[in-house]
């Protein structure tokens, strides 16, 4: 039986204007909230109507950039109503649905100077949630092992954004690439 998956991704949840808050400017800050809340309701409209789905997927694959920050650009966390924005939806989709849910590291919402992801947290606190994060890709790399979930009729084959400076750094560019040859299917 074919596998159906419902793909997202680029929701950029804490999106807010490029030029930020003008303190202190009532019209400004109103048009920010009205953006980054639209960004939440949309978040969870997709999560209900992929829920409605007849027959159901199999899997949801969000494929990059959950949060909008960090980035380069814009380096402090997102904020904490996007975090919780979206670990009440996916908590209440799975428990409700039963669903898997994979979400793979994009370029936003990822502290590029440290050994961590935002969505680590999310990993540990909504069961079910399978995450692929740039730290998990390079471990995949070291081990020369696909990054690979398997749901019950899919496997999935994960590349989550890497920085290519990082593999120049690391003289690690012909390894990656070796590796992408070898683990794509």
């Amino acid at each position: 039986m074919p596998a159906r998956i419902a793909h997202i991704s680029d929701t950029h949840l804490g999106s807010r204007p490029s030029n930020g808050v003008r303190h202190n400017i009532w019209a400004e800050e109103m048009k920010t909230q009205l953006l980054e809340n639209d960004f939440y309701a949309r978040f969870a409209e997709i999560f209900e109507k992929i829920a409605e789905l007849d027959p159901p997927v199999d899997v949801v694959v969000h494929s990059g950039d959950l949060y909008n920050s960090p980035w380069e650009g814009n380096p402090p966390q997102p904020p904490i109503h996007a975090q919780i924005t979206a670990m009440k939806v996916l908590q209440d989709f799975i428990a409700k649905t039963e669903i898997p849910v994979l979400i793979i590291e994009g370029n936003h919402g990822l502290f590029k100077f440290y050994e961590v992801s935002l969505l680590d947290s999310l990993r540990l606190a909504v069961p079910g949630l399978k995450v692929a994060t740039q730290q998990d890709l390079k471990q995949a790399i070291r081990q020369g092992s696909p990054l690979e979930f398997s749901f019950e009729n899919l496997d999935v084959y994960c590349f989550p954004f890497i920085d290519s400076a990082v593999l120049r750094s690391s003289n690690m560019i012909d390894i990656y690439d070796d590796w992408i040859t070898t683990h794509q299917k």
